[in-house]
């Protein structure tokens, strides 16, 4: 996978506390060269970007049809990329951890990821969704199949 990410948030000059964790963990464990930019950003300009991930309330237009895969962090982004079909396709729930299944392994995440991962350093209220049929799920609110917290698109 590449090591440049995509991090699109609310206001790129002052990080959320769950905005700064996912940047913390990118940049400083995972390693990853991390871009932050706002939901204005014109994502053209990073086509070298191995992953986008939106924790913004809205994304960019063209998103959508971008050829990186894009992890979304912000229910309210799930609309906007069309990976929902209304609102009671999605909700919040505490939590701090994800599970990632064996399915999502290869292409993708890599196999170290399997299991339980870190996503924030404490509880908090995170979004989960139930995507598409054709969706594949990356990983689960404690391992329940009907909330996702990652899943993928072709």
């Amino acid at each position: 996978m590449k090591t440049e990410v995509l991090l699109i948030v609310e206001s790129p000059t002052q990080l959320s506390p769950r905005e700064d964790s996912v940047r913390e963990r990118l940049e400083d464990v995972l390693h990853y060269r991390v871009s932050v930019e706002g939901p204005a950003c014109n994502v053209a300009d990073y086509k070298t970007a191995g992953l986008v991930i939106a924790c913004a309330k809205s994304v960019p237009g063209e998103l959508w049809r971008a050829e990186i895969p894009v992890l979304v962090c912000n229910v309210d982004a799930l609309r906007d990329l069309g990976m929902v079909k209304g609102n009671s396709d999605f909700g919040t729930q505490r939590y701090s951890t994800a599970n990632i299944g064996p399915e999502a392994i290869g292409e993708p995440l890599p196999a170290e990821l399997t299991g339980r991962q870190p996503l924030t350093d404490e509880q908090a209220a995170q979004g989960w969704a139930k995507p598409g049929p054709n969706a594949l799920v990356l990983a689960t609110v404690g391992g329940d199949t009907t909330k996702a917290v990652a899943f993928a698109f072709d």
